[in-house]
């Protein structure tokens, strides 16, 4: 009887999460016992301790083996993408629909309390009911992997990912010791450089170890950022804001990421079929 082939992006993509997933429960546990919130409210910082050092460490860890397996398993993957797998077509729909419903209820609150959301926070938000597009088309069974529409649709998220990026850089200045500040922006630097790399692939020029690289670097950073402040917010441990609604793209992102890195083929794999 011949012996299965594990799946080695499977194997790749479920060990990131579960690293990950860790890092989160360590996180929380950490921010709970030395989270103080500031005095405006609205924001909160860690005390410097022997634990908060120890989870800067072994994030930089998991960060690191990361890179070592993407570079790795980057060598000998096929370069290109699968958008008919059913894990795929499920999750660009749900990040499709979460930044669609996000920028529409966002957009109500800037006009019906326009002191809630910033001029600057809007671009962002447009910019996310425009980056909902290329999911959709994602989603549907049209896709045509290698085309100018399908690369300039891998642009949107890139764009949004950007203005994102800074307009929360910029919001350090009134918040400098926000705890939030390293992890959230190393994510969003990840996030677009992965749909980058993504828009490539739409060109013929896809690097498949940079894809891997940051692709697993984004699911480690967006879930470290986003499923504490998702949770702790929930049951009132951290201040409330409409923006907080990014956190759950963050994680709907995270799991479209990790399907796609699943769902990759080591080369020679098509002419093998």
């Amino acid at each position: 009887m011949r012996q299965r082939t594990p799946n080695y992006y499977i194997v790749f993509s479920v060990g990131v999460l579960a690293a990950t997933l860790l890092l989160t429960v360590f996180r929380i546990v950490v921010m709970i016992r030395y989270m103080q919130i500031n005095t405006v409210g609205i924001d909160y910082y860690l005390q410097r301790s022997t634990a908060v050092t120890v989870f800067d460490a072994a994030a930089a860890a998991v960060c690191a083996v990361c890179v070592f397996f993407s570079v790795r398993m980057g060598r000998k993957t096929c370069r290109r993408l699968e958008f008919d797998a059913s894990g795929v077509i499920f999750t660009s729909a749900l990040v499709g629909f979460m930044l669609l419903s996000m920028g529409l209820y966002l957009s109500y609150r800037y006009f019906a309390a326009p002191a809630a959301i910033s001029a600057g926070e809007m671009v962002s938000v447009v910019l996310a009911m425009l980056a909902s597009i290329p999911f959709f088309y994602y989603s549907s069974k049209q896709v045509v992997p290698v085309s100018t529409p399908c690369a300039l649709l891998a642009l949107l998220p890139v764009l949004l990912a950007g203005a994102r990026l800074i307009v929360d850089y910029s919001a350090q200045k009134d918040y400098p010791t926000s705890a939030i500040s390293v992890y959230h922006i190393l994510s969003l630097v990840a996030l677009s450089l992965f749909f980058l790399n993504e828009g490539k692939f739409a060109v013929g020029k896809g690097s498949p170890a940079s894809y891997l690289l940051f692709g697993s670097l984004s699911v480690v950073l967006l879930l470290v950022h986003a499923l504490p402040s998702i949770l702790l917010s929930a049951f009132w441990v951290l201040p409330l804001n409409d923006m907080d609604l990014f956190s759950a793209v963050d994680i709907a992102c995270a799991a479209y990421i990790l399907v796609r890195m699943a769902s990759l083929r080591p080369a020679g794999a098509e002419g093998a079929q």
